[in-house]
């Protein structure tokens, strides 16, 4: 009879203990910095085009967008940049006072946002876009 010798098996084994450990330490990582992200809003209100009008007339400042170089305040024209300055200087006075925006045909959305951005840096509280 023939004897083969036999080799002992090796156990490989991962050791996956340190894996795990910095699996939780990037769970509790990103944890921590996704609470403390914090995205700037601007609440919106959305009217009716009428209604926005009738809005208008009382304590509220009406914005028609022209097109994407003029605004009007107020049935009074102006340059994006003039619209800038009199709204901050309508705001300042006035900072409860409602802005409610109008936007014409040939606006583009961007026009559309930067009026709306003009809006919230000059601390306009409440925006309306009306129809």
């Amino acid at each position: 009879m023939i004897e083969f010798q036999r080799t002992s098996r090796v156990s490989k084994k991962v050791n996956l203990t340190a894996l795990v450990d910095m699996v939780f330490q990037l769970v509790i990582f990103f944890m921590l910095t996704t609470s403390f992200v914090q995205t700037g809003t601007m609440e919106l209100n959305f009217a009716e085009g009428e209604i926005a009008v009738s809005e208008g007339k009382t304590d509220s400042l009406l914005v028609r967008v022209l097109d994407n170089k003029r605004v009007e305040i107020n049935d009074k024209k102006f340059t994006f940049n003039e619209f800038s300055q009199k709204l901050f200087r309508i705001i300042s006075e006035k900072p409860k006072k409602d802005v409610i925006i109008v936007a014409e045909r040939p606006v583009t959305v961007q026009g559309l946002i930067t009026i709306m951005d003009i809006a919230n840096r000059a601390g306009a509280i409440n925006v309306t876009l009306a129809q």
